[in-house]
């Protein structure tokens, strides 16, 4: 008959060895288990209430970078005739900021070489074209040269550069512009 083997007791010390060996495997397994799971399967936070499933991957969009857009009035010179003015139509659309309008201007023609030059809503545009007292975002008075630097309000409106030469009953106004209108969208 063949011996039986009889296994050989190891020592205490050994086995608590193996023991703490077979743990830190185990630890290392499952925090690298984690690790893999949330940098390659995606994560969703708790406050935006989406659930990660497997092979759900979350995207997030960028945010658009706001682009700047400039709208030069005019072709760079008018003239007003006498006991006229003109005008130019800027439309600010919907979701610009950071609406400015900016440059230079300047007159000739007449003894005083000068115009006058407002900058108003639709609104006011409406009242000063009836000969009513209105707010201005832009009044030069007479002027023969001036520089234009103005803030309007943030999103769509409507606004009316305008050349007055109303006060001048026989000269017309030669004017050369250089103005634009800047927006972000």
């Amino acid at each position: 008959m063949a011996p039986i083997p009889k296994s050989v007791p190891q020592p205490a010390g050994k086995a608590s060895q193996n023991a703490i060996l077979a743990g830190m495997v185990l630890l290392i397994v499952v925090f690298g288990g984690i690790w893999w799971i949330a940098n390659n399967r995606g994560t969703s936070s708790a406050s935006d209430g989406a659930s990660t499933s497997p092979g759900f991957h979350q995207q997030t969009s960028p945010v658009p970078t706001p682009q700047l857009h400039r709208v030069r009035i005019g072709t760079g010179a008018l003239t007003v005739n006498a006991s006229s003015s003109a005008y130019f139509t800027l439309a600010v659309p919907a979701g610009a900021n950071n609406v400015r309008l900016q440059g230079r201007f300047s007159a000739t023609g007449g003894s005083g070489n000068d115009v006058k030059v407002y900058l108003l809503s639709e609104d006011q545009y409406t009242n000063w074209q009836n000969g009513h007292s209105t707010p201005t975002f832009y009044n030069s008075d007479k002027v023969t040269v001036s520089d234009v630097n103005v803030t309007l309000p943030n999103d769509a409106g409507t606004y009316y550069l305008v050349f007055d030469n109303r006060f001048s009953l026989f000269s017309p106004k030669a004017v050369e512009e250089q103005l634009t209108l800047t927006y972000y969208q």
